[in-house]
């Protein structure tokens, strides 16, 4: 991996040190940039069993919104069917001399077919019928004791109803499904909010392991950077030979020890990604070291951020429990709109007949309760009370949300300060190595003074490292919080 090139020039009688960090500009082909990583991890959010039960919540809730959408406003079709038969007969005796019937027997065949529709936009409930009755009856009458005769009579009855109910203050069809329905819209909402927000949690976590893994990757590059330095001192006594190795050795543990950490994340991640490239493959280290805050952090907390959005939800949920119980402690007033249409036809005794009807209502029914318990009054007051709960929740939550977001502001701003501050320290410790290097060559100094120099620059050019990257994971931070790390083909499950 390539890291910085220290480049020493010397002009006329003074020497003068440049030192640059030169960044891999274009990563080769065995390197992970961020921008594939960030592909990885968007085909993960898509097949990750992570997020089946994540999935299988949405559909739930997408479920539960039809099931109360069709129960209240579907169509609906109700077919009733009935035959019946009826056998009687009576004994009379009479000085009498006008017939009368002593058996009847009496046959009954009528269906009744009932559609409704409600609707979502108003509480309006709209009803047809078709009925069909088709009566028919054989009497056998009697003068005294003697037979008489016998008839039979037929009834062929159909009858057409049309109505439409306009409750005008109370709602008095399903009004508990109607909220019902509502209630589940914004359930559905609140069930995709938690998916996105797991799925930015997850992106957040990942993105922290892959700049932990880069870091460790830098360090390791680091030490042995340092190490051949080392290796490489001309000792102007071979008794030194020992105090140099044993300074190799530690580094070589420091090495041993990041190695086996940066080996065992790094198959984690390739385990829970299904990548095997990121155990074989190195991390194009590209550490940003700027940002851009937002101007009208209100307005932004509003409209983009999820935590905000779901507490908004609880609100929401929370008026409509409240318009429905304020609607229920109102009196009934309905208005009827019917017509109909009768056709009647058959025979009597004596008699055949053709009847057609037509009718046409209007009505207004009022009812209003005077005295007497109800328990909308204490439901309204109680889901009052749990409003103002919400309302209070959401300042809360969005006070400390500019707290937090404010102070990591602060806190990346004063970083990206730090990590300028790191180049006249490291350009002084180069200076005091290389300035060590050559009293170590003069025996002016000690070998001990020259490691230390040494040391001192390693440390250097390791906490600007560090430096670098708690700036890219402070800046993670601050995108998650504001809930933009997500893809945004990611964001509608």
């Amino acid at each position: 991996m390539l890291w910085s090139r220290i480049f020493v020039l010397f002009s006329e009688s003074k020497l003068t040190l440049i030192l640059s960090l030169i960044a891999v500009l274009q990563p080769t082909e065995a390197q992970i940039t961020r921008d594939q990583f960030l592909l990885v991890l968007s085909d993960a959010l898509e097949h990750n069993w992570d997020f089946e039960t994540d999935r299988i919540d949405v559909e739930i809730k997408r479920v539960e919104l039809e099931s109360s959408k069709r129960k209240y406003s579907g169509f609906k079709l109700d077919l009733e069917m009935s035959h019946q038969i009826k056998d009687w007969e009576r004994w009379r005796t009479t000085t009498s001399s006008s017939p009368y019937t002593r058996k009847q027997w009496q046959e009954t065949s009528a269906y009744k077919i009932t559609t409704s529709k409600q609707f979502l936009n108003n509480p309006s409930k709209l009803s047809f019928s078709y009925k069909r009755n088709t009566p028919w009856n054989q009497y056998e009458r009697y003068k005294k004791a003697t037979f008489y005769d016998h008839y039979q009579t037929q009834d062929y009855e159909s009858y057409i109803e049309i109505e439409w109910k306009l409750p005008l203050m109370r709602h008095t069809n399903n009004a508990s499904d109607l909220k019902s329905y509502r209630r589940n819209l914004l359930d559905l909402s609140d069930q995709k909010i938690a998916y996105l927000e797991n799925q930015e949690s997850f992106i957040y976590d990942r993105l922290i392991e892959f700049y932990e893994v880069a870091l460790m990757q830098e360090q390791l590059s680091l030490i042995v950077t340092y190490i051949n330095i080392l290796d490489a001192i001309p000792l102007v006594d071979t008794a030194h030979s020992l105090t140099v190795k044993r300074t190799i050795f530690e580094l070589q543990n420091d090495y041993d020890a990041i190695l086996k950490n940066k080996n065992a994340l790094s198959k984690e991640l390739s385990l829970r990604l299904d990548y095997s490239a990121f155990v074989h493959q190195d991390i194009h280290a590209e550490f940003q070291t700027s940002f851009h805050p937002v101007t009208n952090l209100n307005d932004y907390l509003k409209t983009h951020n999820r935590a905000l959005k779901k507490i908004d939800i609880d609100k929401s949920l929370k008026e409509i429990d409240i318009a429905h119980f304020k609607n229920q402690i109102q009196p009934d007033l309905d208005l009827y709109l019917n017509a109909s249409h009768l056709s009647d036809n058959g025979n009597t005794l004596r008699t055949k007949f053709n009847d057609t009807r037509n009718d046409y209502g209007f009505a207004v029914e009022f009812k209003l309760p005077i005295i007497g318990y109800r328990s909308s009054k204490t439901l309204l007051a109680i889901a009052k009370l749990n409003l103002q709960k919400i309302e209070y929740k959401y300042q809360r939550k969005k006070k400390d949300l500019f707290a937090e977001i404010e102070s990591i502001e602060q806190s990346l701003s004063q970083a990206q300060k730090n990590i300028t501050s790191y180049i006249p320290f490291i350009r002084s410790s180069v200076e005091n190595r290389e300035q060590e290097a050559q009293n170590y060559q003069l025996i002016t100094s000690s070998i001990q003074d020259y490691i230390q120099a040494i040391e001192n620059e390693f440390g250097a050019f390791h906490s600007q490292l560090k430096a670098k990257v708690e700036f890219q994971k402070d800046l993670l931070k601050y995108d998650d919080l504001l809930d933009r790390l997500l893809v945004e083909k990611n964001q509608t499950p």
